[in-house]
C-alpha cells in the first residue's frame, strides 16, 4: 500500500506539472507563487504596486536589471537614463529593479501583476549585446519573452558577436529572441554596431543614438578642481585590451618621463547599490576633473572626459568601442585618437596645448530619441 500511495502521488504531481508546462498562464501563476513562496521579502514591494495599480490609471516605465556592480560607467548610463526620462516622459512614474533579478527569473511572472499594456519597459544600454556578457543577454531574452504586450526599448548598445562557433550560436538565438518580439527596439550607439544590428534583425526596428551618458553633456556642470597630471584610466583585464601589457607599460613610462602620471578606472572596485550610484558617478568624474588630460580605452573613461571638460587621448580597445564610438566627437578638438600606442605621448603634448574645452550639445539627437519612443 505505502508503495501505490508514493506512485499516486508522483503521477498526480507529474500530471499537475504537465498541465502547468502546456499553459503559459498557469506557468505565469506558478512561477509567481513560486517567488513570492521563496522571496516573500523581495515579492512584497511588487505585489504592493500591483494593488496600488488597481486604483491609478497613471502610466509608468520599468528599468530593468540595472547595475549593483562597479562598473561606473554602467551606473552612468542609469542616472542619464532616469534624467531623459524625467526631461521627455514626465507624466509616467518611473520604476527601477536593480539586476539582483537575474538571482530568480521567475520574478518576471510575478512583475507581470504590476505591469499594465500602455506601460513602457526600458532596458540598459552600454557593451553587453553579444556573447561577452552572455549571463545578461540571457535575462534580455527572457524579458522579451515575458512581456510581449509592452513596448520595450533597449538604450544604445555596442553590438558585438564573436566569430566562434559559440559566438555565432548565440547571435542566432539573440536573433530570434529579438524578432520574434512584436514591439522591440534596439538603439545602437555607433555606426559599426547599427550595421550589424540591421544586417542581424529583420522586424525588431534598429536605430542610432549617441550613448545616453551624452544626455547629460547638455546639463552637467563640471565642478571645478586643481587640475594635473596625465590620467590613466585603463581597462585592467589584459584579456580585454587591445595593447599587451609590455605595450602599455612602456607607453605609460613614456610619458611618465615629461609628466606626472596617476590612475584610476571606470571601475570602482566594489558593489555599487542605487542609493550610492549617484556619490560614486562623482567620484568617477572627480578623477578626470582634476587631471590635465586623460588616456583611455574605456568608452565611458572616453564620455566622462568629455563630460568634465578634460582633453582626452583613447587608444584602441579589444573591440570597436572606442575606434567606432569616438566619431561622435571627430569634430571635437580636445579628444584625439591614437592609430597606434606609440602616437600616445605626442597626442599627450597635443592635449595639454587644449584650452577651454567644452562638451558637445547633442539635444537635438534625444528630442529624437523621444520622439521615436513616443511614436514609432
Amino acid at each position: 500500500m505505502p508503495a501505490k500511495n508514493g506512485a499516486e502521488k508522483i503521477s498526480l504531481k507529474t500530471k499537475i506539472h504537465s498541465l502547468v508546462s502546456k499553459s503559459t498562464a498557469l506557468t505565469a501563476i506558478y512561477e509567481a507563487a513560486d517567488f513570492i513562496h521563496k522571496n516573500p521579502e523581495k515579492a512584497m514591494p511588487v505585489l504592493a504596486l500591483a494593488v496600488k495599480r488597481i486604483f491609478s490609471s497613471k502610466k509608468y516605465i520599468f528599468i530593468l536589471a540595472t547595475p549593483t556592480h562597479g562598473n561606473r560607467g554602467d551606473h552612468l548610463i542609469v542616472y542619464a537614463m532616469k534624467k531623459w526620462c524625467e526631461t521627455y516622459f514626465s507624466e509616467y512614474t518611473v520604476v527601477e529593479y536593480d539586476d539582483k533579478m537575474f538571482e530568480d527569473w521567475f520574478v518576471l511572472s510575478l512583475l507581470k501583476a504590476a505591469v499594465k499594456k500602455q506601460d513602457f519597459i526600458f532596458l540598459r544600454g552600454g557593451g553587453s549585446v553579444g556573447d561577452w556578457y552572455i549571463h545578461y543577454e540571457y535575462f534580455i531574452r527572457q524579458i522579451l519573452k515575458s512581456f510581449t504586450k509592452n513596448k520595450i526599448v533597449m538604450f544604445p548598445q555596442s553590438v558585438n558577436f564573436s566569430s566562434t562557433p559559440g559566438g555565432q550560436e548565440e547571435k542566432l538565438k539573440t536573433i530570434a529572441a529579438y524578432d520574434s518580439h512584436p514591439d522591440f527596439t534596439l538603439y545602437t550607439r555607433d555606426e559599426t554596431s547599427f550595421g550589424t544590428a540591421n544586417e542581424m534583425l529583420k522586424h525588431a526596428k534598429v536605430r542610432l543614438c549617441p550613448d545616453i551618458a551624452m544626455f547629460l553633456f547638455s546639463s552637467y556642470k563640471p565642478k571645478e578642481y586643481m587640475r594635473d597630471g596625465v590620467l590613466f584610466c585603463l581597462r585592467p583585464d589584459v584579456n580585454e585590451t587591445f595593447y599587451n601589457e609590455n605595450e602599455r607599460g612602456k607607453m605609460i613610462t613614456d610619458v611618465k618621463e615629461k609628466y606626472a602620471v596617476k590612475f584610476g578606472d571606470t571601475s570602482a572596485g566594489h558593489n555599487v547599490p542605487g542609493d550610492r550610484r549617484k556619490e560614486e558617478i562623482e567620484n568617477l568624474l572627480r578623477l578626470f576633473s582634476e587631471s590635465s588630460v586623460a588616456v583611455t580605452d574605456r568608452y565611458h573613461g572616453m564620455i566622462s572626459a568629455v563630460l568634465t571638460g578634460t582633453p582626452c587621448v583613447a587608444i584602441r580597445s579589444a573591440d570597436h568601442k572606442i575606434s567606432a564610438g569616438i566619431k561622435w566627437f571627430e569634430d571635437l578638438d580636445f579628444v584625439f585618437f591614437a592609430e597606434t600606442i606609440e602616437d600616445v605621448p605626442s597626442l599627450v603634448e597635443k592635449a595639454m596645448q587644449c584650452e577651454n574645452p567644452k562638451a558637445p550639445d547633442f539635444s537635438s539627437r534625444f528630442d529624437t530619441l523621444f520622439e521615436e519612443i513616443a511614436n514609432g
